[in-house]
């Protein structure tokens, strides 16, 4: 067993010693102080691997209690079988989502059907609808003739559904308790495809409430562009355009702006900053000029919109009604159109008429579009809407699915996929999380081999590199496969994955001369699911299909609060409700066929007891095969059988151990997600063992050991560092071992392996490969101050650091592209 990620450095008052290959021949307080670090790290690696023997097991066979036992075998799947069952699980949830569009359409045979959406108000996360229908799944055999996955995910869980109906410009009257902003915005993301210009005039010389109105109208109206629109805001009594963030212009800002979620955060602060002023506007004749100004911009979109949000006072002064440029006979491409606020001082209500040109020099009343009274928010973004379908509209008759929208309330992006009709836009908002979540629970043994979903554009839309979109700290911003993918033949991989219905590909990395396979299948024109292996799979990890397992008769869950242990007390330890009468087992959402459902079933109040039920009596029937699986891994009942029989060696440790009173938890996991700990204790449903650092850690770095840098446990330890291995063996599940420890235990370790750490003038510290210190004097100062988590040693060491990187081959700076916010991040990766 070799030692890893650990690496100590001496240091005195004066000088510092770094452990080289020279020879120390003469006697001198560097040469004795580099034997005594050789001596040290020795005597930590040697410590290190009795821990892990004695307190893990990792030479578990010799702890075993033997029961009865059988074998079984598992098969390890190729990618194309894996594409095969990915691709189609995806492609059966969009079929079941396009048959529900397509009876919803049916059942529209009133061409004035108002707008609608459903459930109104929406629920909290994971509760969604499920739409049951009889007839819903009469035709998906033609699409899909695998009959298991009918049963497995004959209901389809859906966000919302709703009709977009053009008559009322996408507004359910009959829904005020929900924005909805965002199915506008989807509307005429639909409706109004192509790029436009809108130019918002606003006059500041109205009233307190006619000038909020006016400004709610615009925030509205730009909410419901797109990014490849531009917007454009002047206000009467300022002589320039308001500035917005502009990449092509050389000082990042310009007149006009891209409709972006920056832009119009910029529209909205500066809007809101707006008061009514008594100062005198700019003549509407300067304000002509302005806007003629205005279209000398190169590459402004062909379709554009003028909007002049004002009071009554255009109706007596014609003057006003010539602000707007001329303009050649264009047809439907360019419009004008006035937004008149009018305050009714005897029912103090406001309404808003909607008078629109096509030519500049017609200025008739009979143009006008509407009039609504707009004290409702919801009649604000029915007249924004109305200013935008002023422009000329353009769609198929086809359903098309939009890219996921981030939806901060669920943590999750919602894809709609929609229908559009003559009388409106059909459609249903479905959970991302749900439709990719192959991808974001893709099991790979090693780094060399990943999956992602990319769209017809190219664009990356979920990686298994990306974290979980609910426990993203922001939202993931979707990239080109070429920012991933960074290999000089990317393109033309690209090319052929874009071109093709399905294939695989294997190219040449000059290099480092690796070949790199890319095998995809496109699903019903809308996505490609696309796996990559950068070698054949050479894992020592399981060379055979034979398995030695175990029945599960003593299992207990670890939901502790819903199933007590028959036999023992339950107790606390630390914060935790926990037991030590025997540990429990954990099946995190990679356990399941179908981790969101899971995950939905378990924010199910009540209903979640049941399923654990049903999860439990599969677990612990002894006759395999007689019981319907509920949803679980078909390894699932052979790893918890597995795993639970080295709970009684974890309990036998933890009584009676030499180390006992360090150790906070021994745990264990296996590559299908299932978890064992002791003592037992409740975790959290949503917990996911498998992307934590220790284990991908200890599985990519197989026969070393892994230690973490100190993290604040969530059971109430104070800070812990975990320390993990992974455990190979043809018989046995691939699984990792680990256990929680204090930082005074590890630094007990340092001391008493060499009594000089302990001295005032001698520093002892452990980091790991990434320079992030494991173990420091400083960490352990009672009298400190600050975070001690993601402590680099820059931080606390850095002449040390400086030396450090003047040792050529001994550390080296990278940096790499963080693919899921576009950022760029540097690191130290020291070479042991």
């Amino acid at each position: 067993m070799k030692f890893i990620s650990l690496f100590t450095i001496t240091t005195a008052i004066v000088h510092q010693v770094v452990a080289q290959n020279e020879n120390c021949t003469k006697p001198s307080n560097r040469c004795d102080n580099k034997l005594n670090l050789r001596k040290l790290s020795d005597s930590l690696a040697s410590k290190f691997n009795e821990i892990v023997i004695d307190e893990l097991g990792s030479e578990y066979t010799s702890h075993f209690k033997v029961r009865t036992a059988y074998k079984v075998s598992r098969y390890q799947s190729s990618d194309s079988n894996i594409l095969a069952s990915m691709s189609d699980k995806l492609g059966f949830k969009l079929s079941s989502a396009m048959n529900i569009l397509l009876e919803m359409n049916n059942s529209l045979t009133n061409n004035n059907t108002p707008s609608f959406t459903h459930p109104c108000p929406f629920n909290s996360i994971r509760k969604t609808v499920i739409i049951k229908s009889s007839n819903l799944y009469d035709n998906m055999s033609s699409i899909h003739s695998n009959t298991k996955m009918l049963d497995r995910f004959k209901d389809l869980k859906v966000k919302r559904q709703y009709f977009l109906s053009h008559i009322d410009y996408a507004t359910d009257k009959d829904c005020t308790v929900m924005p909805n902003s965002n199915l506008r915005y989807l509307y005429h993301k639909i409706v109004n495809p192509d790029p436009k210009m809108l130019v918002f005039i606003v006059d500041t010389s109205m009233k307190a409430d006619s000038l909020q109105h006016a400004i709610s109208v615009v925030k509205e109206t730009a909410y419901a562009l797109q990014k490849i629109d531009l917007i454009a805001l002047k206000i009467t009594n300022m002589t320039d355009f308001v500035k917005f963030e502009d990449i092509c212009n050389n000082d990042g800002m310009s007149n006009l702006g891209n409709a972006t979620d920056n832009n119009k955060m910029l529209l909205r602060e500066y809007l809101s900053s707006l008061e009514p002023t008594a100062a005198i506007n700019i003549q509407p004749s300067t304000i002509n000029k302005e806007l003629k100004s205005l279209l000398l911009e190169k590459n402004l979109p062909t379709q554009r919109l003028f909007i002049f949000l004002t009071d009554a006072k255009v109706l007596k002064n014609d003057s006003w009604l010539k602000i707007f440029p001329h303009y050649p006979d264009q047809g439907n491409l360019v419009k004008f159109a006035i937004g008149l606020i009018n305050e009714s001082q005897i029912d103090r209500n406001s309404s808003l008429g909607i008078l629109s040109f096509d030519k500049w020099h017609n200025h008739s009343n009979e143009h006008s579009v509407m009039k609504l009274h707009i004290n409702d928010s919801g009649v604000v973004g029915q007249i924004a809407s109305a200013f935008i379908s002023l422009l000329p509209s353009g769609y198929e008759n086809k359903m098309k699915i939009i890219s996921p929208i981030w939806e901060a309330t669920e943590r999750d992006f919602m894809v709609p996929l929609v229908y559009p009709t003559t009388k409106g836009i059909l459609g249903l908002d479905l959970y991302w999380s749900d439709l990719a979540e192959d991808i974001i629970y893709f099991k790979s043994t090693s780094q060399q081999k990943r999956a992602f979903v990319m769209d017809s554009s190219g664009k990356v839309l979920m990686h298994s590199y990306f974290p979980r979109p609910e426990l993203a700290t922001e939202k993931i911003k979707f990239t080109n496969i070429e920012m991933i993918e960074t290999y000089s033949f990317i393109n033309t991989v690209k090319k052929e994955i874009l071109s093709n219905d399905s294939g695989n590909v294997t190219m040449y990395d000059k290099n480092t001369t690796k070949s790199i396979t890319y095998s995809w299948k496109w699903v019903h024109d809308l996505y490609v699911v696309c796996i990559v292996s950068e070698i054949i799979d050479k894992s020592i990890f399981n060379k055979t299909n034979i398995f030695f397992t175990r029945s599960s008769k003593e299992i207990l869950f670890h939901r502790l609060d819903l199933f007590p242990p028959k036999t023992g007390k339950i107790c606390r330890h630390f914060k935790q409700i926990s037991t030590i009468d025997q540990g429990t087992v954990y099946l995190s959402p990679s356990s399941f066929q179908s981790p969101f459902t899971y995950l939905y079933d378990m924010g199910d109040g009540q209903e979640a007891v049941t399923y654990m039920k049903n999860y439990l009596a599969y677990l612990r029937s002894v006759a395999h095969g007689l019981l319907s699986n509920p949803g679980l891994k078909n390894e699932i009942q052979q790893d918890v059988g597995f795993l639970n029989s080295i709970l009684s060696f974890y309990k036998t440790q933890h009584l009676h151990g030499a180390y006992s009173k360090y150790i906070v938890r021994r745990y264990a996991v296996t590559e299908s997600g299932v978890l064992v700990m002791f003592p037992g204790t409740v975790l959290e449903y949503d917990y996911e063992p498998v992307k934590r650092p220790w284990y991908t850690y200890a599985l990519e770095n197989p026969d070393k050991i892994i230690l973490t840098p100190p993290n604040l446990d969530v059971g109430g330890a104070g800070y812990v560092v975990s320390i993990s291995y992974a455990v190979k063996s043809p018989y046995y599940p691939t699984m990792v071992v680990a256990m929680d420890i204090t930082m005074g235990f590890l630094y007990k370790l340092l001391i008493d392996s060499m009594p000089l750490c302990a001295m005032s003038y001698i520093k002892c510290f452990i980091m790991n490969n990434r320079g992030y210190l494991v173990s420091h004097p400083g960490l352990m100062d009672p009298n400190g101050s600050g975070p001690i988590e993601q402590q680099h040693i820059t931080h606390k060491e850095s002449m040390i650091a400086i030396d450090m990187l003047n040792h050529k081959g001994f550390v080296t700076k990278r940096l790499c592209n963080n693919v899921f916010d576009k950022t760029i991040q540097r690191f130290y990766e020291f070479f042991f």
